[in-house]
């Protein structure tokens, strides 16, 4: 690697191989975007830009530039931006198994509602109305969930084959989609993404947990730190993902 500030993809035996602690150092290697990163996550609604800023840090690593990119009033436009059409694609991959689990759930309710008010609250007559209610809406809400886990596991590559190609419509390229999706790289990209977010998380907790004792300063510090690991996170997550995003 020939630059460090602006190279974070590695070529072993002509495989690309993803920088996994450079994303994890990054959003800690400018305290001053940091600082200003955590509170803006700290503040509700607004905290939504770092989801737009992680977009453009995606851009960013695959125009090959790996240095953290400032918080500019001038982006904020951009970040606005991205921002709509990450939650665009994120909700088009997750609305209609959150139907089907919807119908499920109604068609479970529907089947049980009727024996429930005539029971006059008999707990037997309550309790025998389940099995019926499960069976009937059970199926439903079982393949709902598995469709959701499926597009939840697809919505992140998606947002990234968005970026690469700067077109929405690339997002949508289910086959090429899925394609990218079964691949080691990106698999363990998601796993990494997955534990360090366990670790941090839990790190943050114990820390705003003992912050959270101290009235007022505590509270306020606790916020902000729990704003700081999102901007990690989030950060870290879209420089990763933009490693493993192919043509």
């Amino acid at each position: 690697m020939t630059n460090s500030n602006l190279v974070i993809i590695k070529k072993k035996g002509g495989r690309k191989m993803v920088e996994y602690i450079e994303a994890i150092k990054k959003p800690f290697s400018d305290l001053k975007t940091l600082g200003i990163g955590s509170i803006i996550a700290a503040i509700p609604l607004v905290n939504l830009l770092v989801s737009g800023y992680g977009a453009a840090t995606a851009q960013d690593v695959l125009k090959k530039k790996n240095k953290l990119r400032e918080w500019k009033l001038n982006d904020l436009k951009d970040y606005i931006i991205k921002l709509l059409i990450v939650l665009v694609i994120q909700i088009t991959y997750v609305i209609i198994p959150i139907i089907i689990i919807l119908a499920g759930v109604g068609t479970a309710i529907a089947t049980a509602l009727p024996t429930i008010l005539n029971s006059a609250g008999d707990p037997t007559a309550i309790v025998n109305s389940l099995m019926p209610s499960i069976i009937a809406g059970g199926p439903i809400i079982l393949i709902g969930g598995l469709l959701l886990l499926v597009s939840a596991f697809l919505a992140p590559i998606a947002t990234m084959k968005w970026i690469k190609k700067d077109k929405l419509g690339a997002a949508f390229e289910i086959g090429k989609v899925v394609k990218n999706a079964l691949t080691i790289d990106y698999i363990l990209s998601l796993i990494v993404i997955f534990g360090y977010t366990i670790i941090l998380g839990l790190l943050v907790g114990i820390i705003t947990g003992i912050l959270a004792l101290i009235p007022v300063i505590g509270w306020v510090l606790a916020l902000i730190i729990t704003g700081g690991m999102t901007f990690a996170l989030t950060t870290t997550q879209f420089t990763i993902l933009a490693q493993v995003v192919k043509d």
